[in-house]
């Protein structure tokens, strides 16, 4: 029988992978549609003909909303844990209700903030948990991409996400001038973001394959995971946060064992950005 430890920390996890999943149709869709165009471009002022791709369609506008909740939910599993384990540890109502996870920029700020926060009832095991395993600081050996969650959240609160569309590859494309000078794809592994200039001659530019163009959305500059993939960075955080989730179960688990604190498990450690 499954334990009922930490239930409404796993269904924020739930769903959180919900919304992915549902981006994850999102994108497939439009890549669906006719979103790209590849199209000869005469410059009257050079007088050289140019191959130039570029989005006819924006990203649909749900994707930044889709995002923001998945963050969100993602954001929220921590701080439900930290309500149940003030609550399991006798918090009062107005504990429990004040008790969040705590996140600070450095660990000594960290480590002082412990004893002034309804979660240092939790016991030492939990505050070692915190401090020594899930590190949810951003200074030296601290668990940055969890800390760059909870930056996330903070934005998308206060403003929209604006995330990248980037094509980042072009497949089965061919264009040449009247000398068979030109462009054969597949072309791979770039990251264009709006015009793209495929191929440049003096001479006439014929396109003989418009290809098929591969797209993924990244984070925008600036923001949390600045360029990094949206749908598999998100993942990973789901994944870690159930691993998060499990190591809290596990220590409040050993208690009632007799055994101390428990070990990290395998695949503990944080994602990777």
């Amino acid at each position: 029988m499954p334990s009922e430890l930490f239930r409404d920390a796993r269904l924020k996890v739930k769903r959180a992978n919900q919304h992915i999943n549902e981006l994850q149709r999102v994108l497939a869709d439009f890549r669906e549609t006719d979103f790209y165009r590849v199209v000869v471009e005469d410059d009257l002022q050079t007088g050289r003909s140019m191959v130039v791709g570029d989005m006819a369609k924006a990203m649909p506008e749900c994707v930044p909303a889709i995002i923001g909740d998945a963050a969100h939910n993602l954001h929220a599993t921590l701080d439900l844990v930290a309500h149940e384990v003030v609550a399991l540890n006798g918090g009062s109502d107005k504990q429990v209700e004040a008790a969040k996870f705590p996140f600070r920029e450095k660990r000594k700020e960290l480590v002082t903030a412990f004893p002034q926060g309804p979660i240092n009832i939790a016991g030492a095991d939990i505050r070692d948990l915190i401090l020594d395993e899930i590190r949810p600081h951003k200074d030296e050996g601290g668990n940055l991409p969890l800390y760059a969650l909870h930056d996330l959240d903070i934005l998308d609160k206060h403003q929209a996400l604006v995330p990248v569309l980037a094509v980042t590859a072009l497949m089965d494309f061919h264009a040449e001038d009247q000398y068979q000078n030109g462009v054969e794809g597949p072309i791979t592994n770039v990251m264009v973001v709006g015009r793209w200039v495929l191929f440049d001659s003096h001479d006439k530019i014929e396109i003989k394959s418009h290809g098929k163009p591969t797209i993924d959305i990244f984070f925008g500059k600036g923001q949390p995971f600045e360029y990094e993939p949206v749908i598999p960075t998100l993942l990973r955080l789901s994944q870690y946060l159930t691993t998060v989730v499990n190591q809290f179960e596990q220590t409040l688990l050993a208690r009632t064992q007799g055994t101390g604190h428990t070990p990290p498990t395998s695949g503990s450690h944080p994602p990777s950005t």
